[in-house]
């Protein structure tokens, strides 16, 4: 056919049918991809409500985790409860000896907990050494979600959202489903695990600034799993210590998966290392801590019960709590741990590149301690901040005040200075140590005044009580570059302070550190220096 001959009327219907087959198809694509784009932001959308809505405290704790796992990096894991979240540091057994260990607490975790938490983390990492605390291991019970004796409602709710922050974070794998299975009865229950939006859909009401930077992978703990503790929260009774030889009669169930997790340790190839974290430890729980012990002597692996290393933490002071440590608690039990790790063997990372996460860990928690220590929060939280060796400090307490009868403010002075908290003072204002010295003598003799000279450490240290017969000269900041003379006075009605040198400090506290014209009802002064320089930091007063 050309193009001059004329189109049949079968041509054209076969042109226009053709022609709407085609538009048809382009128009049916069309949609097909608006309806795929509609369901991809659709997806997206219900990805960003799950990941929004969902509780980020066991993200917030350990996203870090696999990512240091994933690269190599963890020879250390810690497992175990609050205890270890509190009192066990990464950041101070590489900055001393280069350890690179990753704390997974998970607070409230019972044993039972501890154990399918381990078996969980040892599908990403094969550590050289886990770590493992025997706190709770006086739990005699099964299932999280069902009350027992000893184990009520309340506690099973704490528990259940506790399991939720120590198992959320791993994907759903074997290992993951096999510890719902084995921990929770229920079957719906179950289900908020397997599947977390059904637990935080309706979050919505709640969501706040963290909610949003753990998002996009922001805000995330610093410390390595670690969260120390840099304020007092209230002060600890002490139980007396039991010796090693008194024991539960029997095993609960938290020393059974106790049990499961050493020997899964010992089938991967993994030291295992039982651990008790000092803390104010009832008669009950230091039975169970003693036949895990016993367990732990069975099987062949070591027990590191701090509870009866001497001198290593003080009960009177070192706790924010009646079962946590403080930060400055828990730096020196984690240095303990780092020369007993170091000593079977744990590498030394320092300097080496693909360790900055560790590296960071240090500096954070010294800008953490230097904010907190200016920021008068309350006298137990700055004199525990006190402790640390970066600093130096003059400590003033007024004549008569309240600190100087409270038992938990003197044992912290008594820190500070350098003694026991049964201590005399000689008429030339030294220190002199004396056991034998009733605790009620040594408060009697705090109705007057008292300066606390810190110059870098504890044996550098003089305290000076009650009046003096004219200026006492005391050397402060010796070896930095502001190395000075303190020339302190304290009568009935008067305390002065004088410093010779030190162009740090304000002009208008030269004449008297003290300011007592102005400040002769505050009951606390401190004035904090820099350990290394000899700088003045800040004033707090209480």
């Amino acid at each position: 056919m050309t193009g001059s001959e004329p189109v049949t009327k079968e041509q054209k219907t076969i042109r226009i049918v053709g022609g709407r087959s085609s538009g048809s198809r382009r128009r049916t694509a069309a949609k097909a991809v608006g309806v795929l784009l509609f369901l991809c932001f659709l997806a997206l959308a219900l990805v960003t409500a799950i990941r929004l809505t969902e509780r980020k405290e066991g993200l917030r704790m350990h996203g870090s985790f696999f990512e240091e796992a994933e690269a190599g990096h963890i020879d250390v894991l810690i497992m175990g409860s609050s205890h270890v979240i509190n009192g066990i540091l990464p950041s101070r057994m590489f900055e001393n000896y280069g350890i690179a260990a990753y704390d997974f607490g998970v607070r409230g975790s019972r044993p039972q907990m501890t154990y399918w938490i381990l078996k969980n983390a040892l599908d990403y990492v094969t550590p050289k050494t886990v770590l493992i605390d025997t706190y709770y291991c006086t739990a005699d019970y099964h299932y999280l979600d069902v009350p027992a004796e000893n184990y009520d409602e309340e506690e099973s709710s704490f528990v259940l959202s506790f399991f939720h922050d120590g198992i959320d974070p791993f994907p759903l794998r074997k290992n993951k489903i096999d510890a719902v299975r084995d921990l929770i009865r229920d079957k719906k229950t179950r289900a908020e695990y397997y599947f977390d939006f059904i637990k935080y859909h309706s979050r919505w009401s709640v969501l706040d600034a963290g909610d949003f930077l753990g998002l996009v992978g922001k805000g995330r703990n610093v410390y390595l799993g670690a969260d120390p503790v840099f304020r007092i929260d209230t002060p600890a009774y002490n139980y007396p210590l039991l010796p090693p030889t008194e024991k539960l009669a029997e095993k609960t169930e938290g020393i059974r998966y106790l049990e499961k997790a050493v020997d899964l340790c010992l089938e991967r190839g993994i030291q295992p290392v039982l651990i008790q974290v000092p803390y104010s430890e009832s008669e009950e729980d230091q039975r169970a801590s003693n036949l895990a012990g016993s367990i732990a002597e069975e099987k062949g692996v070591p027990f590191w019960n701090l509870q009866y290393v001497p001198d290593l933490i003080n009960h009177d002071s070192d706790l924010c709590s009646q079962t946590h440590l403080s930060a400055y608690g828990a730096w020196k039990v984690s240095d303990y741990l780092g020369s007993l790790l170091a000593s079977i063997g744990m590498p030394d990372h320092r300097g080496e590149p693909g360790y900055e996460r560790w590296e960071n860990s240090v500096s954070s928690f010294r800008e953490e301690v230097r904010s907190a220590i200016t920021d008068e929060r309350d006298v137990y939280s700055t004199l525990m901040l006190l402790q640390f060796p970066e600093y130096r400090s003059v400590i003033y307490i007024n004549h008569g005040a309240w600190v100087l009868n409270d038992s938990f403010a003197l044992a912290q002075l008594a820190d500070l200075a350098g003694v026991r908290r049964g201590m005399l003072y000689t008429d030339s204002g030294q220190v002199s140590d004396n056991q034998d010295t009733p605790d009620s003598d040594w408060q009697l003799n705090y109705q007057d005044s008292l300066l606390i000279v810190r110059d870098g450490s504890a044996q550098d240290s003089l305290a000076f009580l009650g009046f003096t017969d004219g200026f006492l000269d005391v050397p402060f900041l010796k070896g930095t570059e502001n190395e000075t003379t303190l020339h302190y006075l304290s009568t009935r009605n008067w305390s002065s302070l004088q410093m010779d040198k030190n162009s740090t400090v304000p002009e208008e506290k030269a004449e008297n550190l003290l300011s007592y014209y102005e400040r002769n009802n505050v009951d606390v002064q401190i004035l904090i220096f820099d350990n290394e320089t000899g700088d003045f930091i800040g004033e707090v007063t209480y």
